[in-house]
């Protein structure tokens, strides 16, 4: 019988992705910490050259500051970089840590998949920014808050399909990255790090879609952007 890791509860319904979202206090988890995919074969593609890379990374740590700002009263230090893979990103914490993932899907001109990972340890405080009692519900206001940031710093027409918040082990929320976002092939992973005395204490990662690269590339253009 699969359970809630978060709440305990049974009442949970499997997802077309493989993982499980729970019916008594809606947090979304995959149950295996078997990795569903030899983290050798992600591949950073090229569709983007240097200097767009760099110029979305300045967009990403705009947001990643107001974050810092909200959570650890900016005492954050936010470190970008276009990573092969997801382990790269994951490896930095302890295998059996658990964390809560924001997923926030976009559509219209550029698709793809905005990532926030905060440890568990320090979820508390996004709780108390909202004055929730429930911290998942305080979570969700948070991830519509990234992604409001995050889509005016991108500009066009983008909108956000949906937000979902996940909690499980790094493992198993490594499965849930990969499951979410799709084929993982040619994809590319753009993130920013936050540190606090050097220790991790959260990231913010982007996988734009494979089909949006022109479209991105055309706003990386604009002056507005």
């Amino acid at each position: 019988m699969v359970k809630c890791p978060l709440c305990g509860s049974e009442d949970v319904t499997k997802l077309k992705t493989g993982s499980y979202r729970c019916n008594s206090c809606g947090i979304v988890f995959y149950p295996s910490e078997e990795t569903i995919i030899d983290m050798r074969d992600l591949i950073a593609p090229d569709q983007l050259t240097e200097e767009e890379i760099n110029r979305l990374g300045e967009r990403m740590k705009d947001v990643a500051e107001s974050v810092a700002k909200d959570v650890f009263s900016g005492k954050i230090e936010s470190v970008f970089s276009g990573v092969r893979n997801i382990e790269e990103i994951l490896s930095k914490y302890e295998e059996d840590e658990r964390v809560y993932g924001i997923f926030v899907d976009f559509e219209g001109g550029v698709n793809g998949t905005l990532f926030t990972l905060i440890p568990e340890k320090d979820a508390t405080r996004v709780k108390d920014i909202y004055k929730e009692s429930n911290t998942v519900i305080s979570l969700y206001k948070f991830g519509e808050s990234i992604a409001k940031m995050f889509r005016e710093r991108l500009g066009g027409d983008i909108e956000v399909r949906e937000i979902d918040v996940a909690y499980d082990s790094i493992p198993s929320m490594m499965n849930y990255l990969l499951s979410e976002v799709g084929s993982v092939k040619n994809r590319m992973f753009l993130n920013v790090r936050l540190l606090y005395n050097r220790s991790p204490k959260g990231e913010i990662l982007f996988v734009p879609q494979k089909d949006s690269m022109k479209a991105l590339k055309r706003l990386l253009k604009r002056d507005t952007f």
